[in-house]
């Protein structure tokens, strides 16, 4: 039987910045609602969308725990939202819905060997040794060695079980591959993969940009491949829903999975 008394999402906060300390300008907190309100249910989602809110009430859920923003800017800021008819219309749904939104994205991507990036990496290759640069979020990975091209179909048959069946591909044809870089969101310096001895990195399309990472491994000779941000995160919301499972036995925690957050359209 569950404790009578619920969880705050001050507790939860404060329990991540014991193992994290925040970041300056960071924007781990609570995005809507009361911190101190105690809750029985939470819910936990990479985005805190329309869609996903109402399927957290559905269960049940007074706390919804997202990573990414809220209203569409990454500072989630309120003169933004009192400026935004929109904003102000998800803010008022969310409300009626009666969620607390706490945001969790700055203590998940540092979070030592569970974290955003070292989840990621875990759940594309289980067994394979893993070396992180001097920031921690920068991951090199030690395969055996293949061409690009089947390195990226490895990749598309594992991220198929999260709903994305192919990846776009920036590389030189036949490039040989020994060690490839694991990124997640705007986690993609090319620099610091090289330094892990990388000759390419699996990275995120929000944070792989066209006129940067991507010109610039085709014009050094770097391979990327590019698969969508949602999807580079999901098994991290898993573990993220595992450590508050185990850490707070007085709340039930419901997992929202998102998978790739775009169709492809083909030609017949």
């Amino acid at each position: 039987m569950r404790p009578e008394r619920g969880v705050s999402a001050a507790e939860i906060l404060v329990r991540l910045q014991e193992r994290v300390p925040p970041v300056p300008g960071g924007v781990d907190r609570v995005v809507l609602g009361q911190a101190k309100r105690l809750h029985r249910t939470a819910a936990v989602t990479w985005m805190a969308g329309l869609t996903e809110a109402r399927a957290a009430a559905d269960v049940g859920a007074t706390l919804l725990i997202c990573h990414e923003p809220v209203f569409w800017d990454h500072l989630d800021s309120e003169v933004r939202r009192a400026e935004d008819a929109a904003a102000r219309a998800k803010e008022r749904a969310l409300s009626d819905l009666d969620l607390t939104v706490l945001r969790v994205h700055d203590a998940w991507d540092a979070m030592p060997a569970i974290g955003i990036p070292w989840a990621w990496a875990r759940f594309l290759f289980p067994k394979a040794p893993l070396t992180p640069s001097n920031d921690g979020l920068h991951l090199g990975i030690e395969i055996e060695t293949a061409p690009v091209e089947d390195l990226a179909r490895k990749i598309v048959r594992r991220i198929s079980d999260l709903g994305q069946t192919s990846l776009q591909l920036v590389a030189p044809e036949g490039l040989p591959v020994s060690r490839v870089g694991v990124g997640t969101g705007c986690i993609g310096d090319i620099d610091s993969f090289r330094d892990l001895g990388c000759e390419a990195a699996i990275l995120a399309d929000d944070g792989a940009l066209y006129w940067k990472e991507l010109q610039k491994a085709a014009d050094t000779g770097f391979g990327i491949l590019r698969v969508n941000h949602a999807v580079a995160e999901e098994p991290g919301m898993s573990t993220l829903t595992e450590w508050i499972a185990t850490g707070f036995p007085a709340l039930e925690v419901r997992y929202l999975g998102i998978g790739c957050r775009y169709r492809n359209i083909e030609i017949p």
